[in-house]
Formats: C-alpha cells, structure tokens, sequence
C-alpha cells in the first residue's frame, strides 16, 4: 500500500492565462476517475 506521500501530485505550471488551458488539461487528466475499460 504506498504511503500518502506516494499519492501526492505535483503541478509545475504557472498561473498565467497563457497556460490555462493546459493547467486545465493537466487537472482533467489527473482527477478522471479510471474508466471500465482501462480497468480490465
């Protein structure tokens, strides 16, 4: 079971409105729950 440390994430994108659209990518890939597919 690895640690909490291990679950940890970290985003190295800065908070221009330049790269909000791929922050927003990042967040979305990150937090997708796994789908049935990927599972099998």
């Amino acid at each position: 079971m690895p640690s909490e440390y291990d679950l940890n994430v970290f985003i190295n994108c800065p908070f221009d409105p330049d790269y909000a659209p791929l922050f927003d990518a990042i967040l979305f890939a990150i937090y997708q729950p796994v789908g049935a597919i990927s599972a099998a």
